[in-house]
């Protein structure tokens, strides 16, 4: 996981947490925003070797 990504995901939880979230409603969002924050790194994490193994196939032709 990339160092950005890693820092991303720290300023949404901190941003999370001073909004004040306690009660389950709330909770239940940050979970399911947590499940599309998780896709959404791992798409990114899977673009990010698509194009590192491009740019390696593209240096060996």
């Amino acid at each position: 996981m990339s160092a950005s990504t890693s820092a991303k995901r720290a300023s949404w939880w901190q941003s999370m947490g001073r909004a004040g979230i306690g009660n389950l409603h709330h909770h239940t969002i940050s979970i399911l925003g947590m499940a599309v924050v998780n896709i959404g790194d791992l798409a990114i994490e899977c673009l990010d070797e698509a194009e590192w193994n491009f740019s390696w196939a593209s240096i060996d032709a």
